[in-house]
């Protein structure tokens, strides 16, 4: 084998090591962080979180420490737990002030989710537009799709792949007319039929002034939302809950996260700062309350919100300290090599930095090289080097392959 052959199977190696031994390590000591299921209670505005199940069933806690279980939790979350409660003839006639029938109920529940992985990933820059307005119950896909360039939007016959002009001057038109400077620096929208109805997309230009565009009854119909440009609004999501509330939700600059109501006022919702491409967020909504949700890496933050003035109620966060499972993997592993993540869609060779403490075990397995290796009288500086820059991977490497090193 000639010397670079065995340069590359070394590297090849600690490249392998680097992927296997922590994915091991993962695997055999498994995460134990729990972020419990919460919801912010209707009757006494206390997130209630769920509780590890036993033989006693389900269990929740609220931030006071009192327990709640079986009935008591369905009377806790009655919006939540309505179709028990009505079984059981507990469903309260009025809460609040507000009547609390089936059908209300129903209309003001809803429950939004967004990840990372939603958003980092290639789309293909096609969107359906659906007819909103279209007179029949069920949603039907269009026979095209559309994107949005630098001169315009262009509508393409899916079974002809060819650009269909006439609609796409006429929807070009449209935006111009309203101010839509193309391009677009972000499309949101939900292009499925498994709805109720459609709400068309939010379209952020290049001046990030934020538009609504549908196709009524074969025509656009084009909006600008009115929202102040200097905010910067960066990501939209579309939302279609039965209520019929809102239009969507949208993130800027700032990580500010912002609801957009039906008649196209912006509220910010008081929840600290929220980036959607690197924490989860889930909203769950009734008529009284909207219990938020957002996850990162090292932290679970809930905050409990008024549903008619969107205002701060309740907070709680819990964060999750390094285990000592992962201080320990941070000692040992230098860097470590993963070819996916969950905050993306991705796959491919990442390198992820350890800890320089592993730089510790690096210079003590490089020590123990140099005494093994100069008792033959052999060369081992370098290979102590490579073994002091990739630790236990390197170590390893050079006593599986056992390349003498004279010939490195």
């Amino acid at each position: 084998m000639t010397r670079y052959g065995k340069i590359f199977l070394l590297l090849l190696a600690i490249g392998v090591l680097a992927w296997i031994l922590p994915w091991l390590y993962s695997f055999a000591t498994p995460d134990t962080r729990y972020a419990p299921f919460t919801l912010m209670s209707e009757v006494n505005d206390q997130l209630l979180h769920n509780l590890p199940a036993d033989e006693k069933g389900l269990s929740m806690i609220d931030q006071q420490g009192r327990v709640y279980s079986g009935e008591a939790i369905d009377s806790m979350l009655p919006t939540f737990y309505y179709r028990q409660l009505i079984a059981d003839g507990r469903l309260p006639d009025t809460l609040r002030g507000v009547a609390m029938t089936p059908k209300a109920i129903q209309a003001g529940n809803f429950i939004f989710r967004s990840s990372p992985s939603d958003l980092n990933r290639r789309v293909p820059g096609l969107y359906p537009l659906l007819e909103s307005r279209s007179g029949r119950v069920d949603l039907e896909m269009p026979d095209d799709v559309f994107r949005i360039t630098d001169q315009g939007i262009e509508f393409i016959d899916m079974a002809t792949n060819t650009i269909k002009a006439e609609k796409s001057r006429t929807f070009t038109l449209a935006m111009e007319k309203k101010g839509f400077a193309f391009p677009a620096m972000a499309i949101a929208g939900n292009p499925t039929t498994r709805k109720d109805y459609d709400n068309g997309y939010l379209l952020i230009d290049r001046n990030h002034r934020v538009f609504r565009l549908m196709m009524v009854r074969g025509r656009p119909f084009v909006r600008d939302t009115g929202i102040d440009p200097q905010i910067g609004m960066v990501q939209g999501f579309v939302t279609e809950f039965p209520g019929r509330q809102y239009i969507g939700y949208l993130t800027d600059r700032n990580s500010q996260l912002y609801v957009l109501t039906s008649d196209y006022k912006l509220i910010r919702m008081p929840v600290g700062s929220f980036d959607p491409k690197t924490e989860s967020l889930m909203i769950v909504g009734n008529l009284f309350n909207r219990t938020v949700r957002i996850g990162g890496n090292d932290s679970v933050r809930w905050y409990g919100l008024r549903a008619d003035d969107r205002t701060l109620v309740t907070q709680q966060e819990v964060s999750f300290p390094p285990s000592v499972a992962q201080k320990i993997a941070g000692w040992v592993f230098p860097f470590r090599l993963s070819f996916t993540s969950s905050v993306d869609g991705y796959a491919y060779p990442r390198f992820e930095g350890g800890s320089p403490c592993a730089f510790v075990l690096g210079a003590v397995l490089a020590g123990a090289w140099i005494a093994m290796r100069r008792k033959r009288k052999r060369r081992v500086v370098l290979p102590a080097l490579v073994i002091l820059a990739t630790g236990v991977y390197g170590f390893l490497a050079f006593l599986l392959l056992k390349v003498p090193e004279n010939e490195r």
